[in-house]
């Protein structure tokens, strides 16, 4: 829980406020963040991703109303399913795992079919890193 807050929420903040100065001095600069729609909507046994999404949408929508006093623009990418390997470092409990001995069937039948739910959107909905990099890079 804690590596999730700290890489999704607590590094993207540290990173902007490590370039912050420097951008202020020189009166310009553009601050692109990736978020995700994880953002914006909550999903299923991912509270505690979500939740990190959810603040990183609130930083940005904060500095998005200051920074433009200095000749900053902030942009953030609410992405959807991305070709990387985020199902592979996702932790996650598989099937047969014995912390999921303690969870009821009902929320054990959930989660196995979540699981095959993510496995699918990945395989066939997922952008791929470049249609990304194509959209920031697009004017303002």
């Amino acid at each position: 829980m804690r590596q999730i807050l700290e890489v999704n929420l607590l590094g993207t903040l540290q990173t902007i406020q490590a370039f912050l100065p420097d951008m202020k001095a020189r009166s310009q600069g553009r601050i692109l963040v990736t978020g995700s729609v994880g953002g914006l909507h909550g999903f299923p046994f991912n509270e505690v991703y979500c939740a990190s999404k959810f603040a990183i949408e609130g930083a940005c929508e904060s500095l998005a109303i200051i920074l433009p006093h200095f000749n900053i623009h902030m942009s953030l990418i609410e992405c959807g399913p991305v070709n990387t390997d985020f199902l592979d470092n996702q932790q996650k409990a598989e099937l047969g795992d014995p912390a999921l001995e303690r969870v009821d069937a009902p929320t054990l039948d959930l989660y196995e079919k979540y699981l095959r739910h993510c496995t699918a959107m990945f395989q066939n909905a997922a952008q791929d890193t470049e249609d990304i990099v194509k959209v920031s890079a697009l004017p303002e």
